[in-house]
């Protein structure tokens, strides 16, 4: 027993000082973190320009290089591998970083009069600094250009402001131009009516809570820049150079062989990067604002904050925590049995197409299209873009459990038992089931890393059918609705489709797996697969074994501790690995999920 107190007292201590340090002291120590961070981002600049990860110098290949030099050469510049322009900008944004980084360390930011900069007043200066980088770069496309579809330069071009015009040089000068006006105005307004009153009064007094709603902000703009990128009428939307890139000279020959066979390679990294960037943002920032109203139980002043704080007060509110999340796991499940339901039915009449007599012999496909967006987009859509639609929309509302539970439950877990606080194992709060809570046993911690997990079921049909994968059945299809889908596809992608940047196959969902995971031998000559199927594992293990009082955990030395009383297992019954502490296992959890799900998608994306 004792060693079991002092154990918790330990853990106590741990996670009272990390709830205390991940928070900035003072707004001296967040100018630093944002000034070195700057520095980080040049410094991975310029590593990246010199040292792509490619066995062979002369040649470009990986990620994120290739958006770099793609990036040269859409300004006009040389973007061979280490050419003279490539090693400039490498220069440059060296020599940044370091400027950056002795700013952040050196310079005296403590001395400052930071307190009496409000949220009101910093938002000001970031709305600002958004309309000069707007503006000036509307002024460098109407004074140099870019380069054009020709691969060359264009010059200087006359600024045009139509937002709702054909995309062109002159209208992304003009629109930015536009923008930086507009932007700089609404600076001035917030100067004098900011977020310092009411209900937002209190984001001026903790900078998690600042940090939370700037992430989410983050991840609503990434994720519109990969909307626009898919929905609008040309989805190069400014980002038509990557595809240009990757057929010209400059490119690697892999890169130029990938890109010739299959249109769009280079701006679906882009779309897919902006979307799981989206993603992560929007679960990081859900986290750090549960975890900012968890800490309002422990900090008087943030309490008094958000006594009229509606949020703060339905955390304590069961029977609405139970109607919320009941209505998100009705939308989970009802658009998944809706789309994979569809997806079924018409595989089995994919398979029985040519039989004459048997129970599906005479089954036929259904063909649901996307109303609603041919309504509004006046596109002609698919059953398979049907079916993706609420795939990714299950995905979403699956997603959306883990971060609904961060934010209801992260007063009330297990969790804060550890730190002497109420845990919801009593008749106040049941634990019956997904709406009302499933397996309590799970901490703040925990729900943020379900929440990434969960958001592969977003991110996956997402990919499949960007990447031109018939959603409409799980095989390889040959019926009647495919085959005038892709007539009318071929006559005209640009209406017709909801994507345009990829060739409609006639692989499935399963069959378009298959041949991905077949074309990554090809490609990779087995290396490759190793080292996914070997990171895999180590990521599940990492994900079911390491991590300190955990529910998963637990659950699994209960299985092991039944089989050993069944069957008696011997030794296997008693094996318990070394839990990494708190830190550790957000540190080791964080790099190894974020690396695999990367490197996964990414290969998927090279074939």
């Amino acid at each position: 027993m004792a060693v079991a107190s002092a154990t918790n007292d330990t853990f106590k201590v741990e996670v009272l000082e990390w709830a205390k340090n991940i928070v900035p002291k003072t707004r001296g120590d967040v100018m630093r973190a944002h000034t070195n961070h700057m520095g980080m981002a040049a410094g991975w600049v310029s590593f990246f320009l010199v040292h792509n990860f490619y066995w062979d110098a002369s040649q470009v290949l990986y990620p994120p290089s290739t958006y770099f030099y793609a990036r040269l050469y859409n300004l006009g510049l040389d973007a061979s591998p280490l050419s003279a322009d490539a090693l400039m900008v490498a220069r440059l944004h060296l020599l940044a970083a370091v400027i950056c980084w002795a700013i952040g360390h050196f310079f005296p930011w403590d001395k400052l009069n930071l307190e009496k900069v409000t949220l009101g007043k910093a938002l000001v200066a970031q709305i600002h600094f958004m309309a000069l980088v707007a503006t000036a770069w509307g002024l460098h496309l109407s004074m140099y250009g870019l380069r054009g579809a020709d691969g060359l330069p264009t010059g200087a071009v006359p600024i045009s402001f139509d937002p709702f015009a054909p995309i062109t040089i002159s209208n992304v000068a003009g629109n930015h131009i536009a923008f930086g006006a507009f932007w700089f105005l609404g600076g001035v307004f917030h100067y004098f009516k900011g977020f310092n009153v009411g209900k937002f009064k209190h984001l001026n007094n903790d900078w998690e809570a600042v940090l939370s709603v700037s992430a989410q902000v983050l991840g609503f703009h990434f994720a519109t820049v990969a909307g626009f990128m898919v929905y609008w009428q040309d989805p190069v939307v400014g980002f038509g150079f990557m595809q240009q890139y990757s057929l010209s000279q400059f490119a690697a020959p892999e890169i130029r062989e990938i890109a010739s066979t299959n249109p769009g390679y280079m701006l679906k990294q882009v779309i897919f990067g902006h979307f799981m960037f989206g993603t992560l943002f929007w679960i990081g920032g859900v986290f750090h604002g549960a975890h900012y109203l968890f800490r309002a139980t422990k900090d008087p002043q943030i309490a008094e904050d958000l006594k009229n704080y509606k949020m703060l007060q339905r955390c304590f509110d069961h029977d609405f925590q139970k109607k919320i999340l009941a209505l998100v796991m009705f939308g989970a499940f009802s658009t998944i049995f809706i789309s994979y339901g569809i997806a079924t039915h018409n595989t089995i009449a994919d398979l029985h197409a040519n039989a004459k007599t048997g129970l599906f012999s005479q089954m036929a496909y259904i063909d649901i299209k996307p109303f609603i967006h041919d309504a509004i987009f006046g596109s002609h859509g698919t059953v398979s873009d049907f079916i993706a639609a609420h795939a990714i929309a299950g995905g979403i509302h699956f997603t959306m459990v883990p971060v609904w539970r961060m934010v209801f439950f992260s007063k009330v877990s297990p969790w804060t038992t550890k730190v002497g606080m109420k845990a919801k194992r009593d008749a106040e709060f049941p634990c019956l089931g997904p709406a009302y809570g499933g397996t309590c046993s799970i901490s703040l911690v925990d729900q943020f890393y379900l929440a990434i997990f969960f958001s592969l079921q977003i991110i996956a049909p997402a990919w499949f059918w960007l990447d031109g994968c018939w959603m409409g059945s799980f095989v390889a299809t040959s019926s009647d609705v495919y085959k005038a889908a892709l007539a009318a596809y071929q006559a005209d992608p640009t209406t017709y489709s909801l994507h345009t940047i990829s060739v409609m196959s006639n692989e499935g969902y399963f069959s378009y797996i298959i041949s991905q995971t077949v074309r990554m031998f090809k490609y990779y000559d087995g290396h490759m697969i190793q080292a996914l199927l070997g990171a895999h594992f180590i990521w599940a293990y990492s994900f079911s074994m390491l991590f300190q009082y955990r529910g998963s955990r637990d659950e699994g030395a209960m299985v092991l501790k039944w089989a050993h009383e069944q069957v008696g297992l011997g030794a296997i019954g008693k094996v318990y690995n070394r839990a990494l502490t708190l830190k550790e296992g957000k540190a080791f959890g964080t790099l190894i999920f974020y690396k695999m799900t990367i490197v996964a998608m990414w290969t998927l994306m090279m074939v």
